[in-house]
């Protein structure tokens, strides 16, 4: 049972102590103390015992909102980990077999990876960070989210105009098996599409490469503050090990 911290309660368990102590008590304190402590003994037992439930109640929902604290930054963890696997598979297969050819722009094909229902991290329910005034790290991931979406858009876009008006153009002058000039290339897109395409596949390869060092950092930043806040809770490990 948790120690009685209120003076007053035990100011008066002294007094109801002393009354009924020789040399203290009096027959007249004792009689006093027979007719009218039982009744302020009994108020002092209800206050203690609403007193010892509030604290009970208030330790239950302490412990329900760290349990709820600690549950939202585990999914964080794990949305950031989904996001960073989105960029990173586009990076490994597409981007990092065409970043270096000459024709980039034509030989990057229209990325077909699902990208619908992207992962979104919750950050409101990571506000209590606010209170542990760590705000830095909810900047850190509203950031490396936007960047991600802004990655997303442009894979996207790209593959839209490589796909809908670079592409049939394409199957009309590449000879099967065969290569075709930068010239001509130029000349059959014509130079608005074929600046187009080069502007968005730069950007593309950019975009791609930069989310995933920044989702990456987020990731870190978050497993560390996590288990700052936290040291005795687990969590999704990023992919790079947090001290590196």
């Amino acid at each position: 049972m948790k120690k009685l911290k209120n003076p007053l309660t035990l100011l008066v368990l002294i007094i109801v102590a002393a009354s009924f102590s020789a040399p203290f008590g009096t027959p007249q304190l004792a009689a006093f103390a027979k007719d009218f402590l039982p009744a302020v003994a009994t108020l002092i037992a209800a206050y203690v015992g609403a007193w010892y439930g509030a604290s009970l109640v208030q330790d239950a929902a302490q412990e329900k909102e760290r349990k709820r604290q600690i549950g939202a930054g585990a999914r964080a963890m794990f949305t950031l980990w989904r996001q960073v696997n989105v960029v990173a598979q586009i990076q490994m297969d597409f981007v990092d077999h065409h970043r270096d050819e000459p024709l980039a722009a034509i030989s990057l094909p229209p990325i077909d990876y699902p990208l619908d229902e992207t992962p979104r991290i919750d950050v409101d329910s990571l506000a209590f960070f606010l209170d542990l005034g760590d705000a830095r790290i909810l900047e850190v991931l509203v950031i490396a989210e936007q960047n991600f979406l802004h990655a997303v858009e442009v894979v996207r876009t790209r593959s839209a105009l490589h796909l809908m008006e670079v592409q049939p153009i394409l199957e009309k002058i590449i000879p099967k098996g065969g290569l075709v000039s930068h010239a001509i290339l130029e000349q059959a897109l014509g130079p608005r599409l074929f600046s187009q395409l080069i502007d968005q596949t730069k950007r593309l390869i950019f975009r791609v490469d930069k989310t995933v060092i920044d989702l990456d950092e987020a990731a870190q930043g978050l497993y560390t503050a996590l288990k700052k806040a936290f040291p005795d809770a687990k969590f999704p490990q990023p992919s790079k090990p947090a001290d590196e």
